[in-house]
């Protein structure tokens, strides 16, 4: 197989304020899950059951009893897709009055951990034109007409339900950044786009809603902890373990790159490219081996954390599988914080479901246990 460019732009970062570009709209969640599967050939599955299977419960038991348009009802949606039992467990989530809001834009509750924020929404005058556009546009092409801008941040939405007799909806909105986001503030303009044949149109601003950012806590391990690759016949070390309510964070000190090529002699970038991409790979270059190398890690994390449980002070355990967001490939690279001439990676896998970091005590991996410090 040949190795497209477009395939080694994926692991690559540009600073935008050092180049020219306009403003690239960020794909919804929907949308790239949907192409990353369809390109790998794994059949589609919501990242989220569990909490969609929850959702879809309570909202429910809310339409039965005519509540979804209420406070409470709205904070037991975002609860459910969120995954969050028990609020008072969990302080970086936070649910927030009506009555000091605009009517326009409310903010139902957020969670703020490391470098997420989760905002549920709730937005007035949300047309049936518009939320049937909306769903037309996720069921034929996975896209989500709401769209975000909170400069520098990555920010995208997706509709979780819709009330047609009052015409409001809730939404989902989600924000990323490299850096962990610091105390204050974080105001967001909801866009509807409009689409036609699955290309998107910018929309003009529809609401805007300030988000306050909390402090957030996290736990800390140095494991230590040897990670074998079969395909790279090599091993590194985990060096360093973060766990936020979001988040698990890892860093990895491997052979560098340099070093893993020279011990194998001529022939090794070659062997390593082909061998990870394929055989008819044309020309690699020593890029391609850096990706086929971070990857190859990357992958040996993700068998070493198979059977991975995180340990509570009760008792009880939860395997990491049945947290982790991405139930398909568990980790992926923070390219902002590795350093390849170092062979210092730095891995991180969000969970799909707040931890309450009072609650736990160590995480299994390999069947060693290694316990966190505050």
């Amino acid at each position: 197989m040949r190795v497209k460019l477009t395939d080694l732009l994926d692991d690559l970062e540009l600073d935008p304020e050092l180049l020219p570009l306009p403003e690239a709209k960020r794909p919804t969640r929907a949308r790239t899950e949907r192409l990353v599967l369809q390109r790998l050939g794994i059949s589609r599955r919501r990242v989220r059951s569990a909490g969609r299977t929850l959702l879809a419960a309570v909202l429910a038991a809310l339409l039965s009893l005519g509540a979804v348009a209420g406070v409470l009802g709205l904070r037991a949606l975002s609860r459910a897709d969120l995954g969050v039992t028990q609020p008072e467990k969990i302080p970086e989530y936070t649910e927030y009055e009506a009555a000091s809001q605009d009517a326009g834009a409310r903010l139902v509750s957020s969670f703020c951990a490391g470098k997420r924020l989760i905002a549920y929404v709730e937005l007035a005058d949300v047309t049936q034109d518009m939320a049937h556009a909306y769903r037309e546009a996720m069921e034929t092409y996975g896209l989500s007409l709401w769209s975000c801008r909170a400069k520098p941040y990555s920010v995208w939405a997706e509709a979780l339900t819709y009330d047609e007799s009052l015409q409001t909806a809730l939404l989902r909105v989600e924000l990323y950044t490299y850096e962990a986001l610091e105390p204050g503030e974080v105001t967001i303009e909801l866009c509807f786009d409009s689409q036609e044949n699955g290309h998107e149109t910018a929309g003009e601003v529809f609401a805007t809603v300030t988000v306050p950012v909390l402090p957030s806590e996290a736990l800390q391990a140095a494991p230590e902890l040897s990670v074998p690759s079969d395909f790279l016949k090599a091993s590194a070390v985990i060096g360093s373990l973060t766990l936020d309510a979001g988040t698990l964070r890892l860093t990895l000190q491997a052979p560098t790159l340099d070093s893993y090529l020279n011990a194998r002699g001529d022939g090794a970038l070659d062997t390593l490219v082909k061998g990870y991409f394929g055989q008819d790979t044309e020309n690699p270059t020593e890029l391609d081996a850096q990706v086929a190398y971070r990857r190859s890690w990357n992958g040996a994390l993700n068998e070493l954390f198979a059977d991975a449980a995180l340990k509570f002070a009760d008792g009880t355990q939860t395997p990491l599988s049945a947290l982790f967001e991405n139930s398909a490939c568990f980790f992926s690279a923070s390219l902002s914080e590795t350093r390849d001439e170092l062979g210092l990676y730095t891995f991180e896998a969000a969970l799909s479901t707040p931890v309450a970091l009072a609650d736990v005590q160590a995480i299994e991996i390999a069947g060693q246990k290694i316990p966190f410090a505050d």
